[in-house]
């Protein structure tokens, strides 16, 4: 019983204590600070990733309209109603508005595209001697990001 009382009472030695209220503390602050930086850079690398199938789905719609764009005469005089357009400068009347949410050719709805702006701006410019359509097809995404899509249309005589 005098051993076990003597064992009770020894020293411990260095390597044997526990960390200190004060070493805990650094610890907590150290650890936390490097969280901290962490979350910071993975919130600054998403931040300004776009969502790839919100970029796909951009693209597509961006190529829907040049195509239907450039697919009408360069000179056409009907510019009444959307499913009436026959020419590329009848397009020009979307740009200032944007067209949201986007339509097909025949003015119905695309379904799939809810929080996306179409926005087409049509000038006219000289290549090499020709009279051309400068169309700008521009996308803004529900994100706020804009992708531009640009064809020309020439006036073939």
């Amino acid at each position: 019983m005098a051993r076990q009382a003597a064992a009770e009472h020894r020293p411990v030695s260095r390597s044997h204590r526990g960390a200190t209220f004060i070493e805990l503390l650094i610890f907590i602050i150290v650890v936390a600070i490097a969280v901290t930086g962490v979350l910071g850079a993975i919130a600054f690398a998403t931040r300004g990733s776009a969502d790839p199938l919100v970029r796909i789905r951009a693209a597509e719609l961006g190529q829907a309209y040049l195509e239907e764009i450039l697919s009408k005469r360069f000179d056409g005089s009907n510019c009444g109603s959307r499913p009436d357009y026959d020419g590329v400068a009848c397009y020009d009347g979307l740009c200032a508005a944007g067209e949201q949410p986007p339509r097909d050719a025949l003015g119905s709805v695309r379904p799939g595209y809810p929080d996306y702006r179409v926005f087409v701006c049509v000038s006219d410019s000289t290549l090499q001697g020709q009279d051309m359509r400068r169309v700008v097809v521009q996308v803004q995404t529900p994100t706020g990001e804009r992708l531009d899509f640009t064809g020309r249309k020439g006036d073939n005589p």
